[in-house]
């Protein structure tokens, strides 16, 4: 199998001290469609001036773009669904039983 990787390297200053990276994500860009690499290198062109985000303990480690908190919310939501559907369901049991 052959994939394409996306390959950036990036100039950033933090309080005056000047850095190099070329991490875009936290995890490396890989993908088997060279198309979506190429969608990719045309967001970052060589000579453009970007936001970094530098992590502020360690200013020598960067990248371009933000984790999603997607993953977050695809998991907790659905399970504070079933927790209260299950509450709802104990609720009306005990109803039952008390009237």
């Amino acid at each position: 199998d052959m994939n394409y990787r996306l390959e950036v390297h990036y100039r950033y200053t933090v309080e005056g001290k000047k850095y190099i990276s070329s991490k875009v994500k936290l995890l490396p860009i890989a993908k088997r469609d060279q198309r979506k690499i190429k969608a990719w290198q045309k967001l970052y062109s060589a000579g453009d001036e970007v936001i970094c985000y530098v992590k502020p303990t360690d200013p020598s480690l960067a990248i371009l773009v933000k984790p999603s908190k997607a993953a977050i919310y695809s998991i907790w939501f659905p399970a504070l669904l079933a927790l209260f559907g299950f509450r709802l369901i104990l609720g009306s049991f005990s109803n039952k039983a008390g009237g």
